[in-house]
């Protein structure tokens, strides 16, 4: 895994598992990850999620823009599956709780 994309304390990466048509598909069509990020304003630190907002700050410096609409500002929900059981790291979008007690599903 490259440095950069490590988490700086551990040899650790994250993946985002979206519920997003766009992204999956893309995944799929393209039969590789894709790497991503949350855009932020540079002064004011807001998310931006309207892709007008991100071409305004962003267009000439971004190679493609793929406008699927307004994205969501809820932070994702983060588990740590690094020691083997999952540990909630962050409760956020997305439903876990078949994850973190599977004897109850």
């Amino acid at each position: 895994v490259p440095r950069r994309l490590q988490e700086p304390k551990r040899k650790t990466i994250g993946l985002r598992i979206p519920d997003s048509a766009i992204s999956n598909a893309l995944v799929r069509t393209l039969d590789t990850p894709m790497l991503s990020t949350t855009v932020e304003d540079a002064y004011t630190g807001a998310v931006l999620s309207d892709p007008d907002d991100i071409d305004e700050g962003f267009g000439t410096r971004i190679d493609m823009l793929l406008d699927g609409g307004e994205g969501g500002v809820v932070p994702t929900t983060v588990i740590d599956l690094s020691s083997g059981d999952p540990v909630l790291v962050r409760p956020g979008l997305g439903k876990v709780d078949h994850l973190l007690n599977p004897d109850r599903s």
